[in-house]
């Protein structure tokens, strides 16, 4: 698959749900977790490779209605983030001064403003969305070890 590009590539539906797959294969990460959100919906779920197929939420059936979603109008615009989780972990202190280990994890933006139509963030524009308030407008404490593609 081509990079995204901006302006907007497009891809299907189907494409686009087949390209996060394409993410968590690549990385030989078994989880991810995927938020999309817009003005009057949002969805946050689980995608794995489990038996043999990939499932989308709780069911292998959830695939269908994410494409059936992404093919309509009204929900858009979309922002989507991807969240990986990788092998690589960290050694960090709790409040109650225990050491615990936290894998790196790696971050994804994809902004969707109309069916068929897909941006992907640079990592400069996923580190300043991550780490703005959404309501503020101002900054938030950067989050250790992320990163952000």
């Amino acid at each position: 698959m081509k990079p995204f590009a901006n302006p907007p590539q497009p891809l299907t539906a189907s494409e686009f749900l087949s390209h996060l797959e394409e993410i968590t294969r690549a990385y030989e990460v078994k989880t991810s977790i995927i938020t999309f959100y817009s003005r009057i919906w949002s969805q946050v779920f689980d995608l794995k490779f489990s038996r043999g197929q990939w499932i989308f939420g709780n069911s292998p059936h959830w695939r269908a209605l994410l494409e059936a979603k992404l093919r309509k109008s009204e929900y858009y615009p979309i922002s989507c983030v991807v969240r990986t989780f990788t092998d690589e972990k960290h050694k960090r202190r709790t409040p109650n001064g225990e050491t615990i280990l936290i894998p790196t994890k790696e971050l994804r933006m994809f902004f969707l403003p109309a069916p068929g139509q897909v941006i992907k963030l640079t990592p400069e524009e996923c580190f300043a969305c991550h780490n703005t308030g959404a309501q503020t407008g101002k900054p938030l404490p950067i989050e250790q070890d992320v990163k952000f593609l």
